[in-house]
């Protein structure tokens, strides 16, 4: 599953948000992934999807998208999502709730979208001692007839670029 990091860009909300799972809401409300208490913010503001709202996968070429729910608006790169429709997101978007207010910035909050790689690791334990323990972080491995092998993960670490 694909995995999109919002950076925060705003000076009191020091969060970054890890999103691995489709559907994810982020809003004022208990039942949002990510909340955000601020009077200003819809109760689910926006969400974003890695699939079309049947469940299909979204088109080649198309990670996610952000589905504007809010009142007050959601903007991708300074222009309006809309109430009730989606834009797809690319590495590098900034992601607006409100327009950025003059008087001070805690009123609007505001996310660079980056999409990190996933790095990963493999230890394959030897279950004879006269074999040495293997650690495995590329693709393809040959394990060949791995009868002295158990082979188990151990590891998945998620780095933003």
């Amino acid at each position: 599953m694909p995995v999109l990091l919002l950076m925060s860009l705003n000076k009191s909300l020091n969060n970054d948000i890890m999103i691995d799972r489709d559907n994810f809401t982020i809003g004022r409300s208990c039942g949002c992934q990510f909340l955000l208490d601020n009077a200003f913010v819809s109760k689910i503001h926006f969400r974003i999807r890695f699939s079309m709202p049947d469940g299909s996968q979204l088109p080649d070429g198309q990670a996610f998208f952000i589905d504007d729910l809010s009142r007050n608006g959601t903007f991708l790169n300074n222009e309006k999502i809309g109430n009730e429709s989606a834009k797809p997101i690319k590495p590098g978007d900034i992601i607006h709730i409100l327009r950025a207010c003059e008087d001070t910035q805690d009123k609007y909050f505001s996310f660079k979208a980056k999409f990190p790689p996933l790095k990963w690791g493999l230890l394959l334990r030897s279950l004879n001692p006269e074999y040495n323990d293997i650690e495995v972080n590329d693709e393809p491995f040959d394990l060949g007839s791995a009868t002295h092998c158990d082979v188990c993960i151990t590891l998945l670490i998620l780095e933003p670029v």
